[in-house]
């Protein structure tokens, strides 16, 4: 993997995506701190520099019917590594890992395309050392440092997803689908009631499973429902 390392950027999925062709493929950017971080949705990313923030560029063997397989390659990967300190941490799908329901990483992937797909842009964002969050945050985000107590190294976590993910991408391009077994063995939703929307209407279903497309299989009242990607949310 090629790393390249910034103290400050204002997002590292925008530095990609506005350098792709000049950089090889697995380039992955780090940043301490980004000024304008992104999440899913068009929502803002919040960092106080105790975060590991970072992003991976794919140019490599993309294919539009295999873009929903990324963000579920990059949650095992960082569900690997961070499982040895939290054995109760969950994927939530499509994109976010969490413990106790609340969010501790967020994956953002982003493609760039012209008539073809021309790269694929992976940003990770995981809450580490942070002690406290603002207080719109405090009942939906969590920490490594809040759940255990401990002050990690960002870099050595930071290396050790990416040593996971490249792995995990050899995997999946010799045609396994291992990551889809884990990321059922590891969902926060499956046997659970959510809700979903679809267009202005909100609609309630039972998740069975993440089938082997990335998609989540949900059965509601009217049959089972495929959903390629969107917003879920637990039925309380």
């Amino acid at each position: 993997m090629n790393i390249l390392h910034f103290k400050a950027v204002d997002s590292t999925n925008t530095y990609l995506k506005e350098n792709y062709q000049a950089l090889p493929d697995k380039t992955c950017v780090i940043a301490d701190h980004q000024t304008s971080g992104k999440g899913r949705l068009g929502r803002v990313w919040e960092d106080d520099s105790t975060q590991a923030l970072f992003s991976i560029l794919l140019k490599a063997n993309l294919h539009y019917h295999s873009l929903e397989q990324y963000p579920l390659l990059a949650a095992k990967a960082v569900h690997q590594v961070l499982i040895q300190y939290l054995p109760n941490l969950l994927i939530k799908w499509p994109n976010d890992l969490v413990i106790h329901d609340k969010k501790m990483v967020g994956i953002l992937t982003e493609s760039i395309l012209d008539q073809s797909i021309k790269a694929l842009v992976i940003g990770i964002g995981i809450n580490i050392n942070t002690i406290k969050f603002p207080s719109h945050l405090e009942m939906i985000a969590t920490s490594l440092w809040i759940e255990t107590h401990q002050t990690f190294d960002i870099r050595s976590i930071i290396e050790n997803v990416i040593e996971a993910f490249e792995k995990t991408l050899i995997e999946y391009q010799h045609h396994s689908l291992s990551h889809i077994h884990y990321c059922n063995t590891y969902s926060s939703l499956k046997d659970r009631t959510i809700t979903y929307n679809q267009g202005e209407k909100s609609i309630e279903g039972f998740v069975i499973e993440i089938d082997s497309s990335g998609a989540l299989i949900v059965q509601t009242k009217e049959g089972k429902v495929r959903l390629n990607s969107g917003e879920v949310t637990l039925k309380k």
